[in-house]
């Protein structure tokens, strides 16, 4: 038969093993670092003319909460330019909000990333580079 001590020690087995299980999704959730909250906090431009050589270069640090961008789980992002989708393949993460469309080279760390972009704009190359935080 059944005592009143055997049944509480295997309810407590069970939540145990449920707060354990329960616990590891949740790390496992987590685990690729990109799948958060970021916070843009210095966008550098570099102008290079088409032979190479730097032209001019600025950088602009931001600290508006607003600049920011959120990567999901589920391939969706959230931004301060708005909501859309993105891919990553290899070194390179693609962002497509609405109809627009941009490629970036990315570093990622577990507390920074670096989205770099080069263009071509009239006759020299434009670099972008977006540096993002976690607060």
């Amino acid at each position: 038969m059944w005592n009143n001590n055997h049944v509480m020690r295997k309810i407590y087995l069970f939540l145990t093993l449920s707060i354990l299980t329960l616990a590891s999704c949740k790390k496992s959730e987590n685990a690729d670092p990109l799948i958060k909250r970021w916070y843009i906090y210095e966008v550098e431009r570099i102008s290079i003319y088409s032979d190479g050589r730097p032209n001019e270069s600025s950088v602009t640090p931001t600290d508006d909460p607003r600049e920011f961008m959120e990567f999901k789980s589920d391939g969706t992002l959230d931004s301060y330019v708005g909501t859309g989708t993105y891919a990553r393949k290899n070194d390179v993460l693609e962002l497509r909000v609405g109809t627009d469309f941009v490629s970036y080279r990315y570093t990622l760390t577990a507390d920074r990333l670096e989205l770099n972009k080069a263009e071509k704009v009239d006759s020299h190359d434009m670099q972008t580079i977006f540096r993002l935080k976690q607060p």
